[in-house]
């Protein structure tokens, strides 16, 4: 629920009117700031705005488009976050404590490095630079410090250098790209929270297939109406339910995030095309820049990659589960049980994917694509330029 308020993705109607006011407004003055950018950009021009500022407009219009999305879909996410406690409290008895010790040490492992370098480039790149120089000019040093690519260049550019519009400007900059980075952490997180739960459940019911599989096999076919065939008639009818609010967890990530982080994974490769470009012309001219943009780039990075290499890892435990369902010994069930088995496994067939309407699906080949369209960008653009 934090990560939610931080982000701006809360909607909650139970929330005080001024708070739900605020979020509003947020929302608004990052689309107002995005477009802003955007406009930047022309009025610099394209050929000088290409690097680090068109970047800005590029990653800024998909952080606002995916929390406008995920405000308005804020119930779907809290739906998944309840049926994903709800499954982990009934998986209490069959899952191993230092399993979820493990799950979650590694979460908030990830967490750490992932905030820590996001908020270390809101401070030391977008805010620092700018108030070093306000106190320079405060103090009457004659000293410019190193002043990078900012969201609004293009219009900071042809603004006297000090004057109050200037710093009106920086400011602008500052908090755009602070709740605008926010945001962004926001998204990445909750994908990570949420995908990482969601793997823990998957793993849990898979074991608890392989023992019923084990204790199936170990009984006669001709053994019937035992206790034991009973517990395994009821543990079967448990790990199908299970599976159904593993199915319908999967959906809800999916309906929550599937067009997020589609439109992230088509405008990604154009940030990492932009990010390489940055870098490899201030190579020769200032390796302060190049320094920055090589680190921007790694950021960009781990935004695309960390949700693919996510997906990725659901998708194939899904498949995992399905083959776990083909493993159990069918046909020493009855027929009545034999039905919801084949239910289960015409669910499972299609296993458990991030994607929008089939499209731009979180795994290792969008990633590739993603690698691969930007490598060409790339090279395109040195060329023609």
């Amino acid at each position: 629920m934090t990560i939610m308020r931080l982000a701006g993705m809360r909607n909650d109607s139970s929330d005080r009117l001024i708070i739900r006011y605020l979020i509003l407004f947020r929302h608004l003055m990052e689309t107002l700031g995005t477009i802003g950018t955007i406009i930047s950009c022309y009025v610099a021009g394209l050929k000088k705005s290409l690097g680090i500022v068109m970047f800005f407009s590029v990653i800024g219009t998909i952080t606002n488009v995916q929390s406008i999305y995920t405000f308005f879909y804020y119930e779907t996410g809290l739906s998944v976050l309840h049926d994903l406690q709800e499954l982990m409290k009934k998986q209490e008895l069959n899952r191993p404590a230092s399993m979820l010790h493990e799950v979650t040490n590694f979460t908030w492992k990830w967490i750490q490095i992932y905030s820590f370098n996001m908020i270390s480039f809101m401070i030391f790149y977008s805010s620092l630079p700018i108030v070093v120089d306000f106190f320079f000019f405060i103090l009457e040093i004659e000293m410019t410090p190193y002043l990078p690519g900012k969201p609004f260049e293009g219009f900071i550019s042809i603004t006297e250098m000090h004057s109050l519009e200037y710093f009106s400007l920086c400011l602008t900059s500052i908090i755009w790209t602070s709740s605008s980075i926010f945001s962004s952490m926001g998204h990445q997180i909750l994908i990570l929270i949420f995908s990482m739960y969601h793997m823990l459940c998957i793993t849990v019911l898979l074991e608890r297939m392989k023992k019923l599989g084990r204790t199936i096999n170990d009984r006669s076919v001709h053994e019937r109406d035992t206790a034991e065939e009973k517990m395994a008639e009821k543990e079967l009818i448990e790990i199908i339910q299970e599976h159904n609010q593993l199915l319908r967890i999967g959906k809800n990530i999916n309906l929550y995030f599937g067009f997020p982080f589609a439109m992230q994974n088509t405008m990604a490769s154009g940030c990492v095309c932009l990010l390489m470009y940055a870098s490899v012309m201030e190579i020769n001219t200032d390796i302060s820049a190049m320094l920055v943009n090589a680190f921007c780039l790694v950021l960009m990075f781990l935004i695309a990659g960390i949700p693919c290499i996510l997906g990725q890892r659901v998708e194939t435990l899904s498949y995992q589960l399905c083959d776990g369902l083909y493993d159990l010994p069918w046909y020493k069930q009855s027929p009545h049980l034999r039905k919801y088995l084949n239910m289960a496994l015409r669910q499972a067939n299609k296993g458990m994917k991030i994607h929008y309407h089939g499209r731009s699906p979180l795994n290792h080949n969008t990633l590739i694509n993603i690698l691969n369209t930007s490598y060409s960008y790339f090279m395109v653009l040195q060329s023609s330029l």
